[in-house]
């Protein structure tokens, strides 16, 4: 019998394909010799990248694949137009920003934020779906992690600018790569025992 694959599996494939790619791509391009700014419009090339061979093998495109386009276009038009690595870097930020924003905005809808990045990644979409719409406990919980997301992503995302605006470049670049991954996984994590709590509870 197949055995089916836990919904944390694949948010944390996820996180890995849009975040951790991106960072050892990142100091690859470095190491190779490329300058700041091309790194990391280059790393944003092979996220992309990645989400092409996702569709080819017929994986629909999802919240985060739209975020990893948006942010491999602004990406090659910043360094293009400034040859900034800064600006590149504080582009991360304000994309967090407004995903933030976007999370916020999103307690007002049907289905929070959260659970639809949840749906997206779930092995069984339509039984999540289901799951969530006969729970309002479930559903209330999705509300309360939408929150919590948008108050730490927007922690980060000042804290970053900070960083990108005040430090070397190299540390900057460096810090800014790691504090976003360590709160998206935390918060990933987070949510995933959350969320996990309440089937427990119910299969008592």
């Amino acid at each position: 019998m197949r055995t089916e694959r836990p919904a944390w599996v694949g948010t944390l494939l996820g996180v890995t394909q849009n975040v951790g790619v991106p960072i050892a791509s990142y100091l690859a391009l470095v190491a190779l010799g490329a300058a700041p700014v091309w790194a990391l419009a280059g790393s944003a090339a092979v996220s992309a990248a990645l989400l092409g061979v996702d569709r080819l093998r017929g994986v629909p495109l999802n919240a985060l694949g739209l975020l990893v386009l948006l942010r491999f276009g602004l990406s090659l038009a910043l360094a293009w137009l400034t040859g900034d690595a800064r600006l590149l870097l504080v582009k991360d930020s304000v994309i967090t920003l407004v995903i933030a924003a976007v999370a916020l905005a999103s307690l007002t809808w049907s289905r929070p934020l959260i659970a639809r990045i949840r749906a997206d990644l779930a092995p069984d979409r339509e039984a999540f779906e289901a799951r969530l719409a006969s729970d309002d406990g479930l559903a209330r919980l999705h509300r309360r992690l939408t929150l919590a997301w948008a108050v730490g992503l927007t922690a980060e995302a000042c804290s970053s600018i900070a960083v990108a605006l005040l430090a070397p470049i190299t540390l900057a670049v460096v810090v800014t790569n790691l504090t976003g991954p360590v709160v998206i996984v935390g918060l990933v994590l987070w949510t995933e025992w959350s969320a996990r709590r309440p089937a427990a509870s119910h299969s008592r």
